[in-house]
């Protein structure tokens, strides 16, 4: 790529659905981190020290965020015959919405990352722009 691409592609905002999603479930790097574990690793299940060993944090840390994960209907915890969590979204559309996110992340890293960490205001104003009424919608 010419560092013109990689220029535009930087500059280029995320889509929005993308945008969106990483507002409703990913709030940390980590996070991400594990639920990009599980993506692309499905569908093997991991133990919570696998997942905490495979990325070099604690396996306390990595249980705090599997929990927010699974409570976002994210991940499954299988439980035949120990504790383990699986990519396996509770509907098509979260796996869909998963799948794009890991898509922009392999190829706009930086992107993602900066949009994980956008100020509360920016935050706040994508929450707000998500109920927005488009003209024509009735």
């Amino acid at each position: 790529m010419s560092d013109v691409t990689l220029f535009l592609l930087a500059e280029t905002p995320l889509p929005d659905q993308v945008r969106r999603f990483i507002l409703r479930h990913i709030h940390t790097l980590e996070q991400l981190e594990i639920l990009v574990l599980l993506l692309e690793s499905a569908p093997r299940a991991f133990s919570d020290q696998e997942i905490a060993a495979n990325l070099r944090t604690t396996a306390d840390s990595a249980r705090s965020r599997l929990s927010r994960l699974h409570g976002d209907g994210l991940i499954a915890l299988t439980t035949d015959p120990s504790p383990k969590y699986v990519f396996k979204p509770r509907s098509d559309a979260l796996a869909r919405e998963a799948r794009a996110l890991l898509a922009c992340y392999r190829e706009r890293r930086v992107a993602v990352i900066t949009q994980i960490f956008a100020p509360p205001a920016e935050r706040a104003m994508l929450f707000a722009e998500a109920f927005r009424i488009k003209k024509g919608d009735g």
